[in-house]
């Protein structure tokens, strides 16, 4: 998570979305709040690479879910510097 702009710079999109996309989807619904805030931090360098469908079906609802169930103030802090 900490060379995602590295590994975004290097692969093509196509490849982005089949594979990157998914990792980034999973890491927010990890239980960890260090793996969730990384994924939260770098979500704004890839955000034009995602469709709206993927956004609307994927990513929103698990940024929704994660700020409905989290306990952590910087997971919290980070959702709400996305508004």
């Amino acid at each position: 998570m900490k060379y995602m702009e590295l590994l975004l710079q290097k692969t093509p999109p196509d490849v982005t979305k089949s594979d990157v996309l998914p990792l980034i989807y999973g890491s927010l619904e990890s239980d960890s709040p260090q793996v969730q805030e990384l994924c939260l931090s770098i979500i704004p360098s890839f955000a034009a690479l995602i469709d709206y469908p993927a956004m609307k079906n994927s990513l929103l609802p698990r940024i929704r879910k994660l700020a409905i169930g989290t306990s952590s103030l910087s997971v919290r802090s980070y959702i709400i510097c996305f508004l």
